[in-house]
């Protein structure tokens, strides 16, 4: 390669470098290595779904701390103070305001509300609840909210009923032994709590049947009608023993406005493999879903949710992917320099090679006007001596073989050039011979 060609890509590169280094700048920082992840009580369902979430986000390098915390209000405290990443939270617990600074990433699941009563306590609505003794959750779990905000729409109040405020584990314990008349339970029906007392329905516990279901539906928005179906929980035993209409809250995977956007595409598709076959009461496909949510859906999470994962997503490793992702934002400014530089730059190489080769041309050209002015043998000598200077400087000339053509016609003009001065010198040479003694210049 001539030296011609490496300076005039080495200038491109350089360029292209420079504009690579200020490109940088702007480019986003690489994912964590860690997140912290909250979930609820140890008996609860979002301790299973979480660590389900992340064995399947195993293989992405990625460390994730599962915390255990009382429930839904703790975690959005904990969201909020910067103590955790992402938390499990149950629906209607971000409402009014309390979602300044914190988005959603789809809902997940259905997380039913149960209500269970002692069988010689007749319920048949919860206004029925005024005089006994409730178990409404603990603080900071997501049963005490939605319990509190069913009990006073109902004209329930504390100065109504005996409120009682324990874990579920608690609450189940006291709703077998007596001592609470009825309970509200925000949970999986899967959960340990959820079985104990639907196998002792044949011992005096009654699982409550929402008849209200769409009114409670149309006045608190976060809540959605299911239905348990006779024997779903068990068939061979055909519990339950007929269908029973139940509120659920919808669970939804919640951030920080300031999660890296590398991580949703991860996380959504993790939830897909964990959420996305359906459960008890969630038909396949259904979750995760940007519906049904309290917080804002991010906007990269509403990205995936339309067009998918981006293709690096989909056929690299996480962290190569995000990786690439990130230096997307380098080709604008490299491919804004490298289009011109490189239209530009072989008709420059062209320019520069010629250069080499045409500026000799103004030096033949000035040579040309001495020998035609040159007066004597001494003018014509200098002349001489000037273009032999020239034709041996023009051999060491370096130029690409394709450029030969022009630098051969070069040299030919220098010898021609030569030999003119010299046809010149002899018809001066010839022409004072054919004169006479007399007329030869003294």
């Amino acid at each position: 390669m001539s030296s011609e060609v490496r300076r005039l890509w080495g200038t491109v590169a350089a360029v292209s470098l420079i504009g690579c280094i200020v490109a940088w700048q702007f480019v986003a920082p690489a994912p964590p290595d860690r997140i912290v992840v909250a979930l609820g009580a140890p008996q609860g369902s979002y301790l299973r779904y979480g660590q389900e979430l992340v064995d399947q986000i195993g293989n992405a390098e990625l460390e994730i701390e599962l915390r255990q915390t009382a429930g839904s209000e703790e975690n959005v405290s904990l969201l909020k103070a910067g103590e955790v990443d992402l938390a499990f939270v149950q629906g209607g617990i971000l409402a009014d305001g309390a979602a300044d600074g914190l988005v959603a990433l789809g809902s997940l699941f259905y997380e039913p509300l149960w209500i269970f009563h002692r069988a010689d306590v007749t319920i048949r609505s919860l206004p029925d609840l005024a005089g006994l003794r409730v178990a409404v959750g603990e603080p900071g779990s997501g049963t005490r909210p939605v319990a509190l905000a069913l009990c006073l729409a109902n004209g329930v109040g504390p100065d109504d009923a005996e409120w009682l405020e324990a874990s579920a584990a608690e609450s189940v314990s006291q709703l077998l032994a007596g001592t609470v008349d009825a309970l509200f339970l925000v949970t999986s029906a899967r959960s340990q709590s959820v079985r104990r007392l639907m196998l002792a329905q044949a011992h005096g516990i009654v699982l409550f049947d929402v008849e209200r279901h769409l009114a409670y539906e149309r006045t608190f928005r976060a809540l959605r009608h299911v239905v348990l179906a006779r024997g779903q929980l068990d068939l061979a035993n055909d519990i339950p023993a007929h269908d029973v209409n139940l509120l659920a809250p919808v669970a939804s995977l919640v951030a920080r406005e300031d999660l890296h956007p590398a991580l949703i595409p991860l996380l959504i598709e993790s939830a897909q493999v964990v959420f996305g076959n359906g459960g008890v009461f969630a038909e396949p496909g259904e979750f995760p879903s940007p519906h049904y949510l309290d917080a804002p859906l991010s906007d990269h999470a509403r990205r995936v949710y339309e067009s998918g994962p981006s293709f690096l997503y989909e056929w690299f490793p996480f962290r190569m992917a995000a990786a690439l992702s990130r230096l997307k934002i380098m080709l604008l400014p490299l491919l804004t320099l490298l289009f011109p530089l490189i239209k530009v730059g072989p008709p420059l190489y062209r320019w520069r090679i010629r250069s080499k080769i045409y500026r000799w041309y103004r030096l033949l050209r000035e040579l040309e006007r001495r020998a035609d002015v040159a007066e004597d043998e001494e003018q014509r000598a200098a002349v001489a001596g000037d273009i032999a200077t020239v034709e041996k400087e023009i051999a060491e000339v370096n130029v690409p073989p394709s450029y030969m053509d022009e630098f051969y016609n070069l040299r030919m003009h220098v010898d021609r050039m030569r030999h003119q001065l010299d046809r010149q010198a002899r018809r001066v040479a010839d022409s004072v011979s054919d004169r006479g003694p007399d007329e030869r210049p003294a």
